[in-house]
């Protein structure tokens, strides 16, 4: 596991009902040096979550100084819809929180990512394809300044067990889904080899025709744990990497660029098909210089069969000045930023406005053309207006577009065989 010294750890009711379950923490509490594990119920979950903010929605460099967020052990619920609102009722702090919603209460595992199905310029619309995906840990122990909704606790589900024994039955209910993505409310490195899921679900979908897992590993580069996995080529690795400042001075805990791409490259090595996000591109002063040598190493050492792109964002110019160290920030892209505040407000791919952001998308897709032409670049996240811009040169619309995570962005697919031509390693 990733080192790190939660400021407390609690353990609810369920998780001492079930001896896989306490089995489970306790290699985890192992690791971490720690055994001050503190039994709670749901009123007492209730009463922390509002003494300590865990409801509120904060950016990590925002107000305090960082501090490792205390752990809550957790077990999935499989409540009807009337049982979860009954709980509700008695309990509403438990409804409270961001992504995902219901950590908590334990209402989070099998998850639905909607999106619009009508993409309208000048919307403030976020394009994203609608997928379901799996989520069993919520919370980061990385210290990223701009981190919106991983910051003030980790929730840690442990009957991982009884998610696998459901799971022919929620994936044989999406016949047209092949891509199902774990997890990324978190960076799953962090937790293991101690905690499981990965080998647990690697090993499913590694058995399961024509569907494929999408393990998102993120910032985190401490991967050697999964190297020796039989995934069978059914397990597709996606990690963000950004360029040299952003991971050492604003992404304080995660890997350094050259020690992503080096897990990137261990991954392909072992049969892995890798995707690579470069996200959140944040433009520091000398931001050209530092994704050109970022993507130049890059495509070097690993062949991606998909870049995607997501230029910083999802908070106002005011969170921003609170949140980043503006030092370290392009003084052009900072005033392109203020300037558009109103334009901006409440665009959740701001507070960049659509020119910078373009500049910066220009460069990116200039330099990978440059090193490898055959690489499908995609955008995420990203405005409908930013599409008709790029789109048509990309090869895809944001009806139809090939990304690290897409519901059918897997081989033998219609859209991977169209846009995904990528030479061998």
């Amino acid at each position: 596991m990733y080192p790190m010294n939660p400021s407390a750890i609690y353990a609810t009711e369920e998780v001492f009902d079930d001896p896989r379950c306490v089995e489970r923490m306790n290699r985890m509490l192992k690791a971490l040096g720690r055994d001050d594990v503190v039994k709670v119920d749901d009123a007492e979950l209730s009463r922390l979550c509002l003494a300590n903010g865990w409801h509120k929605t904060r950016l990590k460099g925002e107000i305090r100084p960082y501090a490792d967020p205390p752990i809550v052990f957790n077990t999935m619920k499989w409540h009807t819809k009337q049982e979860q609102d009954a709980r509700y009722e008695k309990f509403p702090a438990l409804k409270l929180g961001d992504f995902p919603s219901g950590k908590l209460a334990g209402y989070i595992g099998w998850d639905y990512r909607g999106a619009p199905k009508e993409f309208k310029a000048g919307s403030g619309v976020r394009v994203c394809q609608p997928a379901h995906e799996i989520h069993t840990i919520a919370g980061c122990p990385f210290q990223c300044s701009y981190c919106a909704h991983l910051g003030d606790v980790m929730v840690i589900m442990l009957n991982l067990e009884e998610l696998m024994e459901r799971m022919d039955d929620w994936v044989d209910a999406c016949p047209e889904q092949t891509l199902f993505k774990w997890d990324n409310a978190t960076d799953a490195p962090c937790f293991e080899p101690e905690y499981g899921g990965t080998k647990l679900l690697i090993d499913y979908f590694a058995r399961k025709p024509d569907k494929y897992l999408l393990l998102y590993l993120g910032k985190c580069a401490d991967i050697d744990f999964l190297l020796d996995f039989d995934h069978r080529g059914k397990t597709i690795v996606a990690f963000s990497i950004t360029a040299k400042t952003q991971s050492t001075q604003i992404e304080k805990g995660a890997a350094a660029t050259e020690q992503r791409i080096e897990a990137l490259r261990k991954c392909q090595e072992r049969g892995y098909i890798v995707r690579v996000r470069f996200s959140p591109v944040f433009p520091v002063k000398n931001w050209r210089e530092e994704n050109r040598d970022m993507v130049k190493l890059l495509l070097e050492r690993v062949t991606p069969d998909v870049i995607t792109l997501c230029v910083f964002g999802w908070m106002d110019v005011y969170q921003m000045k609170r949140a980043m160290d503006l030092s370290l920030m392009d003084p052009k892209m900072l005033e392109a930023a203020e300037a558009a505040a109103v334009e901006m407000q409440g665009k959740k791919f701001g507070p960049l406005p659509h020119d910078a952001r373009a500049e910066i998308y220009r460069f990116l897709i200039d330099e990978v053309r440059a090193a490898n032409p055959d690489i499908p670049v995609s955008l995420c996240l990203e405005s409908v207006q930013m599409w008709e811009k790029f789109g048509p040169e990309l090869g895809m619309k944001p009806e139809r577009y090939f990304c690290n995570c897409g519901p059918q962005c897997t081989p033998g697919t219609g859209l991977y065989q169209e846009l995904a031509h990528v030479k061998s390693a």
